[in-house]
């Protein structure tokens, strides 16, 4: 967090930080949702400015049901999916796969065939894109 809210210092950029580090497995969950439904794009950002510019607990439950409603998602259907086994086994392939490529934080960007991993200053984005165009 010392990393992200430097670089956000540097870029003029206000974050709220939580006191405590959020089970975000609920929002993953209603996030493929969402995907599922065509409005992953709009919950993301939704959930995104929750937890970094309002500071709030992206684990609650609640929360993320407020959030995915104001998108158009139902309330039942969210919570019928949430229960089901589908989003655990999603969640297992996904962690499986990302293992497998060598990605262990969050957020990764894969710019050309490089990874970019965790909050990182615009010009380690910029080198990496320059190397990426001289292929």
């Amino acid at each position: 967090m010392a990393n992200v809210k430097r670089l956000a210092d540097e870029e003029g950029l206000t974050l709220k930080f939580t006191k405590t580090l959020p089970n975000s497995q609920l929002a993953l969950f209603v996030s493929e949702f969402a995907r599922t439904k065509g409005v992953f794009n709009k919950f993301h950002i939704l959930v995104f400015e929750a937890y970094w510019k309002e500071g709030k607990d992206i684990g609650d439950l609640s929360l993320l049901i407020e959030l995915a409603e104001s998108v158009g998602l139902n309330k039942e259907d969210i919570m019928a999916y949430i229960i089901s086994d589908e989003p655990a086994n999603r969640l297992k392939k996904n962690m499986f796969e990302l293992g497998r490529r060598g990605i262990n934080g969050v957020p990764t960007f894969l710019i050309g065939a490089q990874f970019v991993i965790g909050a990182q200053p615009y010009e380690v984005f910029e080198n990496v894109i320059k190397n990426e165009s001289n292929y």
